[in-house]
């Protein structure tokens, strides 16, 4: 399993990441071809092959933040994701979005809605605790957004 890119991760790490999120399902990893023809496609700029494997290599020196930004928008995440010292932020929107792309949140939502108050308040204070404990540890947990459901990050 691909761990999850943090704070000093290089450009390459966490493209690297995001490359290796799509599911197998989907075609498996994204290869720099298709991202290239997937950017032409959606109408968001045009990127060559090449820099998008010297992008994924760390081969690009000092990349334009307009490469990074058109890259970012590709995969649906900030430009922050790419250019911030520490992407935890964005890293964990990305896990907010797999796990409502497999089906995993509206699991979560519909079994917590038949919950009484008092339950379901339980319940939300425990992701609280749990939360803060991930942050007190450096870990924000997106790096196994992929168990169980088939978005191999290996």
């Amino acid at each position: 399993m691909m761990e999850q890119p943090g704070r000093g991760s290089t450009i390459a790490e966490r493209l690297n990441y995001l490359i290796n999120l799509r599911p197998e399902s989907e075609g498996g990893p994204w290869s720099d071809l298709e991202i290239a023809e997937g950017i032409e496609a959606q109408g968001l700029g045009k990127i060559s092959a090449q820099t998008v494997w010297r992008l994924r290599t760390g081969r690009a020196d000092d990349p334009k933040v307009g490469t990074l930004s058109i890259v970012a928008r590709f995969f649906g995440v900030n430009t922050g994701y790419f250019t911030d010292d520490d992407p935890s932020e964005s890293v964990a929107e990305i896990r907010y979005l797999l796990a409502h792309r497999d089906g995993e949140l509206l699991d979560a939502m519909m079994r917590m809605g038949g919950l009484s108050n008092s339950n379901f308040q339980t319940v939300n204070n425990m992701i609280g605790a749990l939360s803060e404990a991930e942050r007190k540890h450096g870990r924000t947990g997106a790096g196994d957004a992929s168990e169980g459901k088939g978005t191999s990050t290996e």
